[in-house]
């Protein structure tokens, strides 16, 4: 008969590891649940693998310790706990107490000490112990009979074999190598000088710690010296490294009484209710759906999510291949009956552009119907899915529904008529907290693990489909099927997340601002935008030239050639040759920092033309290799460039180019203006360009209400001449360039957070003087002030901020220890409201401006967002017309204190017309 085993679970790191494996979960209440969720799938594995009789679950507490009292350094570098971790330790106590599982824990020790106590008391007692932990410190508590530790990570037992091997010494000896290498982790200080491999030999020659140092007069060189003068530090380190086994923990000393205190309770009903009720507070629905299934009941039927997630999980699961006859013939009848059908359809990459569609597949209420739109039976199989997307009386619900859109163009198909995209959705109701890709939002909506959600992968290896792939296999099919269940699984996860108070207004964002965007966007990037290919490829031989002019002359200017590309080649001769002074040192290898940043500084310095020509250098280096090299490989057949517009990335609202990314071109330099110029129209078209003029400033005024800011807008003035006037107490008129400058700066700075220390780096003034600027900006604004601090006070007691229009964006961090995390947090709360609620003004203006171009009668296409400004084409003799349309669209978008104004331009290409 084997013996009984007691499990003693290591639950702070458990914790810390289930906290950074999944990030951004949570759960309905808005509350973070992903470390919760990570521990309770790790504890499930471990109880199901291991099957221990007894188990303790053994927490730090947050109170000192008795080491602390040994040594008041102890542990003072380690970071405080993750404000988002926080309020999950109690959850994962609550959690392991609704398992029936005990909870240790006991002020004045860690946990490690109550671990070894109950580890020495059941191995006295002839119980089987396995410590649960990676953690190197609990490995002193191995013994040759009663007590191993699991390594969770690695997933093995450890031994005093296992222990040496992973260690270097003996289970009795780990402490006697903590105490000479330290721990950096607890800021255990060791002896300076001897490392990890040092400590092992030393031990491993000489033994226990007191022998290293009777043979001190053995041990050779440097060595030696640290040994000696370390010597006080190494046996404090060791006291301070060693495990309590006397702590006051439950269980007593009897094997009886033991196992009677920590061996699970039974899951009775009563305990399945209250841990269901638990995983549904916690949104945990797959968990709380095995465990009904466990206990023999049936988990309540949900609007989809529940069969959904089980397909994702069950293969190909009633998925019909209709290449044509009955099968094609009835989906319509089939989907009509449904009311709403998930839809997926799969895409191999254009190259660049469009896709290229192989197949569709449509989630039923009776199984999944998977329709060829390549290869055999294509030609049914567009129409029975044209059918289907021009039915006015099903609505599809598409993950990424702008995909189907693209699809449908590709393939000359009507665009669907009713659609849902729980993609959208659950961006509006969670942005920023996680990635929205098929996976991250089952992951964090259904509890389905990132390996349930089939991929290209999967199904041929290969990261991306190509024309060739044949998806009508089973692993094809299974793919087909997930990719078309869950979205109607995420869309029923999402219902009661989107209904009622605070969801009721992300609702309205979703359903007013981000699904009527889709068809716009759709068209965007299906028209494209007109590249010159021979503008590029003089840019690029004339960038060439003026890189090696730059480079000639920063040679000279250093006085030896090098490697201008080389942060470590250029510190060298910035620090070592020419005499500057180091400032700062990077992060990861310690050497001279050469950003930008501290350039700018030298470069401000004159001590030499170097930094500044380096800057200059690297500006046009990477145009050159970002733009102008790299765009024509993106030039479709069409000779367009096909960016993709992403509305579910940016946590402001804002949207993301990507495919190539065209929202960064520079504008405001010469070099960023030539490679607009190779952005045109065809013969005989223009291009027009709207730009909103100040938009953050005057959302700012109607969100302050600030009477003075307020005028300034009303009567038309400029903006950042009044504030200089008003700062620096003279009329408008007298107001110089460098005072405009400065206003310009503290205008836009305020709503970036920008504090006295940011601000004098910007304006190259004292920071006193900076700090007397701001005092002056809110003393001449003073409802800005009081605008800004009620942001940040509604911020940190809702955990989020709002847009004029309802956008919720959560803000983490605002109550972390760590100051920097908390300043970082409150700067970006302060500026949330007026750059989210500027992305939603010109989403709306996009999706009203497509409306009143689609009924104008002219030919004229929305071609790019970047940031406040739209392009469109459009025939020459139309442009006046559509300039006041985007015009009217733009302004019109909202009704706000101060006016709206938009500058519109025309060209022949994009820099003209700014």
């Amino acid at each position: 008969m084997s013996r009984p085993t007691l499990a003693l679970l290591d639950a702070s790191g458990y914790l810390y590891r289930a906290f950074h494996a999944i990030r951004g979960l949570t759960g309905p209440s808005g509350r973070p649940t992903n470390a919760t969720f990570g521990f309770a799938t790790m504890l499930q594995k471990l109880l199901r693998d291991r099957k221990p009789d007894a188990v303790a679950v053994v927490f730090d507490r947050p109170e000192r310790t008795f080491r602390h009292e040994m040594d008041p350094t102890y542990k003072a570098t380690r970071q405080a706990m993750p404000d988002e971790l926080v309020p999950q330790v109690t959850d994962t106590k609550k959690l392991c107490r609704a398992m029936g599982l005990r909870v240790v824990e006991e002020p004045g020790f860690e946990a490690d000490d109550l671990i070894g106590t109950l580890a020495d008391r059941a191995a006295r007692a002839g119980i089987g112990v396995e410590v649960v932990s990676s953690d190197k410190d609990l490995f002193q508590l191995v013994d040759g009979e009663h007590v191993v530790v699991w390594h969770p990570v690695k997933e093995v037992l450890l031994d005093p074999a296992g222990v040496k091997e992973q260690f270097g010494v003996p289970p009795e000896r780990v402490v006697d190598v903590l105490a000479l290498m330290g721990d950096s982790a607890d800021n255990i200080p060791g002896v300076a000088g001897i490392g990890e491999k040092g400590a092992r030999e030393l031990v491993n020659a000489y033994g226990p710690l007191e022998e290293v140092y009777r043979h001190l007069d053995e041990v050779k060189g440097k060595r030696r010296e640290a040994l000696a003068a370390g010597r006080e530090d190494a046996f404090r380190s060791r006291e301070l490294a060693t495990v309590r086994r006397d702590a006051p923990a439950p269980g007593g000393e009897t094997p009886d009484t033991l196992l009677e205190t920590f061996r699970p309770a039974p899951r009775d009903a009563g305990r399945v209710a209250e841990l269901a009720s638990l995983y549904e507070e916690l949104g945990f629905s797959r968990l709380k759906r095995e465990l009904l299934e466990e206990a023999g009941a049936a988990a309540p039927v949900e609007a989809a999510p529940a069969p959904a997630a089980e397909a994702a999980r069950d293969g190909e699961a009633g998925v019909e291949w209709a290449e044509g006859g009955a099968a094609l013939a009835g989906l319509a009848s089939r989907a009509r009956a449904a009311v709403r059908v998930g839809l997926h359809v799969e895409c191999a990459p254009g190259r660049p552009f469009p896709p290229e569609p192989l197949a569709a597949a449509v989630a039923l209420p009776d199984g999944v119907v998977a329709v060829p739109l390549a290869g055999p039976g294509a030609k049914a199989g567009r129409e029975a899915l044209g059918a289907l997307l021009a039915d006015g009386r099903v609505t599809v619900v598409a993950h990424d529904v702008k995909r189907v859109f693209l699809a449908a163009s590709a393939l000359g198909l009507p665009v669907p008529a009713r659609f849902e995209d729980p993609m959208l959705a659950a961006y509006v109701e969670a942005p920023g907290l996680f990635a929205h890709d098929l996976a991250g939002d089952a992951r964090a909506l259904l509890d389905l693990p990132p390996e349930k959600v089939p991929t290209p992968k999967d199904v041929t290896g290969a990261a991306q489909f190509d024309s060739a792939t044949p998806l009508e296999t089973d692993a094809g099919r299974t793919y087909l099927a997930a990719r078309a269940r869950l979205p109607l699984a995420l869309a029923g996860a999402l219902e009661a997340r989107l209904s009622g108070g605070a969801g009721e207004a992300k609702r309205r964002v979703l359903d007013e601002i981000e699904l009527p965007l889709v068809p716009v966007l759709a068209r965007m990037e299906a028209t494209g935008v007109l590249v010159d290919r021979d503008v590029l490829a003089s840019l690029s031989r004339e960038f060439e030239g003026r890189l090696l002019d730059l480079e000639t002359r920063i040679v000279e200017a250093a006085g030896e050639s090098f490697n201008v590309g080389s942060p470590q080649q250029l510190g060298r001769i910035l620090f070592e040759k020419l005499g500057y002074t180091a400032t700062k040192l990077t992060a990861k290898t310690k050497s001279y920092a050469t950003g930008s940043d501290v350039l700018e500084e030298l470069a401000a310095q004159g001590l030499s033309p170097v930094p500044g020509l380096v800057l200059e250098w690297r500006e046009i280096s990477k145009l050159k290799g970002t733009y102008v090299d790299a765009l024509p490989q993106h030039v479709a057949a069409d000779g367009r460039i096909h960016t993709r517009f992403d509305q579910a990335v940016a946590a402001t609202g804002r949207l993301s180019s990507n495919d190539p990314n065209l929202q960064n071109i520079p504008v405001r330099t010469e070099a960023g203006r030539a490679i607009r110029r190779a952005f045109v129209a065809p013969p005989g078209r223009l291009l027009v360009s709207a730009d909103y003029s100040q938009v953050e400033l005057r959302l700012l005024a109607h969100l302050s209400g600030d009477e003075a800011l307020v005028e300034v807008f009303r009567r038309g003035e400029d903006i950042h001449r009044a504030t200089a006037a008003k700062i620096f107490g003279v009329h408008p008129d007298l107001v110089s360039p460098d005072q405009r400058r400065g206003a310009k700066t503290i205008n836009f700075g305020i709503l970036y957070g920008m504090g006295p220390f940011a601000l004098a780096g910007q304006l190259g003034v004292p920071q006193s003087e900076a700090k007397a600027f701001i005092k002056a900006y809110f003393d001449r604004f003073p409802k800005i002030r009081a605008c800004l601090d009620g942001i940040l006070a509604r911020a940190r007691e809702t955990g989020g901020t709002e847009t004029i229009f309802g956008r919720v964006r959560p803000i983490p961090g605002l109550t972390d220890r760590n100051h920097a995390v908390r300043s970082n947090a409150e700067r970006m709360a302060m500026n949330a409201p007026f750059q989210g609620s500027a992305a939603d003004l010109i989403k709306r203006a996009m999706v009203g401006l497509q409306g009143a171009l689609d009924a104008s009668g002219t030919s004229a296409r929305l071609l790019l967002q970047v940031h406040d400004e739209l392009v469109l084409e459009c025939d020459e003799a139309d442009a006046d017309r559509v300039a006041a349309l985007a015009r009217e669209a733009m302004e019109g978008a909202a009704a706000l204190a101060v006016p709206l104004t938009v500058e519109v331009g025309r060209g022949r290409n994009w820099a003209d017309a700014k």
